[in-house]
């Protein structure tokens, strides 16, 4: 994994959950699951496009329970207004990735209130984004962030999508304007194992 890959598999990740969870169906039981997901992380790259925001120190691992974690230092290169646009594309796969194997899933997108949404530590994003140092809130000024030991919560995301069994690839994206803010395409595996 590259190092300015890194913001963005979290951001897609987060996305996703909160996408999944405002969704989703509460579970008809609370009892805890009787399995934990391991995550195969393949690859996170930056998009084509140069975004405004990028992280050129970033690396996940797996703490002492197994839990995906994530640090990150990212630069702003400039003064964003607003975060107006989040985008969040997932391709899933039965086995390796190819034409045949391959279907499109979902795409989650968002145009309303991504700032404000920022702010909730209630919701995934919220908790992941309360996490920079300083506080990265819009308007978000031009400099350099950090993020240390941020916790990615795949559990409950594999709660309410049936992530194992399959390859996925994503894209994931934040615009500010008509300018690209952030973009990241991913591939991961998840499996089941016994908790």
């Amino acid at each position: 994994m590259t190092a300015a890959s890194g913001a963005g598999l979290l951001l897609a990740v987060v996305w996703g959950l909160i996408v999944v969870v405002s969704q989703a169906r509460p579970p008809k039981s609370k009892a805890p699951p009787s399995w934990k997901l391991h995550v195969d992380l393949h690859y996170v790259r930056t998009c084509p496009e140069h975004p405004i925001m990028s992280c050129p120190a970033t690396n996940y691992f797996l703490n002492k329970d197994g839990e995906l974690m994530y640090n990150a230092t990212c630069v702003v290169s400039k003064n964003v207004k607003d975060i107006t646009e989040a985008t969040f594309k997932l391709t899933r796969c039965r086995d390796a990735v190819s034409s045949n194997t391959c279907e499109y899933y979902k795409t989650f997108q968002w145009s309303i209130g991504i700032c404000e949404l920022l702010k909730i530590n209630s919701l995934p994003l919220g908790q992941m984004w309360s996490k920079w140092s300083p506080p990265m809130y819009c308007p978000i000024s031009a400099g350099n962030y950090t993020m240390t030991n941020v916790k990615i919560n795949i559990q409950d995301a594999g709660k309410l999508i049936d992530l194992p069994g399959y390859v996925w690839i994503g894209t994931a994206t934040m615009r500010a304007g008509n300018e690209l803010f952030d973009c990241k395409t991913f591939e991961f595996k998840a499996t089941k194992t016994r908790a």
